[in-house]
């Protein structure tokens, strides 16, 4: 009969915790991508609360903003 405390384990690569070691919950949160840019420092404010992203140093618009109130039209 096999005796269990005679069985040898398999050797564990290191990649192998590596990979595990900050599993993703959700494809789409916590990218430090955002899908829109702020719009007002407080919103950039806001992000940077939640998300560990930096501020951006570009405080002139460059058309990218949108104006808060006005929505995008296709």
């Amino acid at each position: 009969m096999n005796n269990p405390k005679n069985k040898q384990m398999a050797p564990m690569d290191m990649e192998d915790d590596f990979f595990d070691y900050d599993t993703v919950a959700s494809a789409t949160e916590c990218t430090g991508l955002i899908q829109t840019p702020p719009v007002s420092d407080e919103e950039a404010e806001a992000y940077t609360e939640i998300y560990a992203i930096p501020q951006p140093e570009n405080r002139n618009p460059d058309g990218l903003q949108q104006k808060e109130g006005n929505s995008r039209t296709r």
